[in-house]
């Protein structure tokens, strides 16, 4: 798990990408319900991917879409800050592996 950890915090230095962490342990949010992937692309409507136990399902209603993008607000909104985010994985990485 510390390879993975290092890539993580590796692609959190590249502009595009913003890493958060969610504390689970605290009070109910949506990052409780499980995974989802909100896709948006030019020209098309965006959809909203949900990967099962056996099997994947998109949402292309604009309802359950605008449901799932409030759900991702609220995760961002109690999410620890990227900085925060970055500070937390470096602290479970063992330090003889960050000095490498």
């Amino acid at each position: 798990m510390t390879d993975q950890l290092m890539h993580v915090a590796e692609m959190a230095r590249r502009d595009n990408v913003t890493i958060q962490a969610v504390d689970l342990s605290r009070d109910w949010n949506p990052a409780h319900a499980g995974a989802f992937v909100i896709y948006e692309f030019d020209g098309m409507p965006p959809v909203v991917y949900l990967e099962h136990f056996s099997s994947g399902a998109l949402l292309v209603e604009e309802s359950d879409v605008a449901a799932y993008k409030t759900a991702a607000e609220e995760i961002r909104r109690v999410a620890m800050s990227p900085a925060d985010t970055l500070g937390l994985i470096a602290s479970v990485i063992p330090t003889e592996v960050e000095t490498k």
